[in-house]
């Protein structure tokens, strides 16, 4: 896969406690995987600035996007980052193609070209109350490819999914990163996501890195999300 190009240092209080240390690589899957309230959110707003964590050295393709000690804070707009978040936070006032302009300069033409691209170009007008789950998270996502990142965030995007649907997106995301070569972190809270789609698994919990590895070299811990 290639050498280190992102590495994220976090330490913070408050609101949440963390402590972590993650590097990943272009085309790299890194899953988060732990209990609710182990800061598994909020270490992705911090990547994708978002949040500003009390001290940090966030670093990407060899940029700095955060140094506490250098007083440097890149904006989120200027980060190479896209994010999909849990409820997918699309407009619900706007149609498909709009929602998906948001991430390209507004640009109609754009959104509809990713649309097309995803074979998606017939909900183009239809608003996100007309569109069934899976439809939403693959526009949450296109919204996030229209930014042009080279780092991906998902935050659970699969959790409101059945099963079936599940199926039919875990493929595409594998294919999206084997063509575009993004480097992605996912949130999960499923060890069978963590099996079928990481490179490499980050264990949390209370904001400390506690395991990590490749899936089948962990010891799997079931959480309760309850």
């Amino acid at each position: 896969m290639g050498p280190i190009l992102f590495r994220f240092q976090i330490k913070n209080t408050n609101p949440v406690s963390l402590m972590v240390d993650i590097s990943l690589q272009m085309g790299q899957i890194l899953v988060l995987y732990g209990p609710s309230g182990s800061g598994k959110t909020s270490i992705l707003r911090s990547i994708a600035g978002l949040m500003k964590p009390e001290d940090a050295i966030l670093e990407g393709l060899g940029q700095v996007w955060q140094s506490s000690k250098d007083n440097v804070f890149v904006p989120a707009r200027s980060r190479p980052v896209g994010m999909v978040f849990q409820d997918y936070a699309l407009f619900p006032h706007m149609p498909a193609w709009e929602n998906i302009a948001m991430g390209c300069h507004e640009s109609k033409d754009q959104a509809m070209l990713w649309l097309r691209q995803f074979g998606m170009e017939s909900f183009a007008n239809r608003l996100p109350r007309q569109l069934s789950g899976g439809q939403k998270q693959r526009v949450a996502l296109l919204r996030a490819l229209a930014r042009e990142p080279k780092l991906l965030l998902l935050d659970e995007p699969f959790s409101a999914l059945d099963w079936h649907t599940r199926k039919t997106l875990y493929p595409e995301l594998l294919g999206l990163r084997d063509k575009m070569g993004y480097a992605i972190i996912l949130v999960t809270h499923d060890w069978e996501e963590v099996k079928l789609l990481s490179d490499w698994v980050v264990m949390l919990e209370e904001g400390k890195i506690y395991q990590q590895g490749k899936a089948s070299e962990l010891v799997h811990v079931q959480f309760d999300y309850n």
